[in-house]
């Protein structure tokens, strides 16, 4: 049986933030020593105990931005990050822009991010 940590990781925000960057890992299962909660106020917040210091599950748009970057993901609006390798098509509109995915889903792109998509196939739909 293949060992869960040579191919599952999880995503954390550091406890103790700098504000930068640099507070987003994705960590390795051999690096969580333990997960447990700690206390704010009377909220309790799941936190992954690591060799790197406490960290929190990711839960943003912008954190999932920065950290999955590197990994070919991009923020084409305010409301997502997409796996720009499973883009199939643009639709562009005067309404909006959308990127289409094999199963027909789509999402939106914002005008100002679609030169991210000069080399993705392109219609364009006359809505008048």
């Amino acid at each position: 049986m293949k060992k869960m940590a040579e191919y599952m990781k999880i995503t954390g925000i550091r406890a103790d933030r700098k504000y930068d960057e640099t507070d987003y890992r994705l960590l390795d299962l051999d690096d969580i020593l333990y997960i447990g909660f700690i206390y704010q106020g009377k909220i309790k917040i799941l936190t992954f105990h690591t060799i790197y210091g406490k960290y929190h599950p990711i839960a943003t748009l912008e954190g999932f931005r920065v950290l999955l970057k590197d990994h070919g993901f991009r923020s084409l609006d305010s409301v997502n990050v997409v796996n720009m390798s499973k883009i199939k098509s643009v639709v562009e509109s005067d309404a909006d822009i959308r990127v289409y995915f094999e199963d027909g889903t789509y999402t939106t792109v914002s005008r100002a991010k679609s030169a991210l998509l000069k080399n993705f196939p392109k219609k364009t739909i006359d809505l008048g």
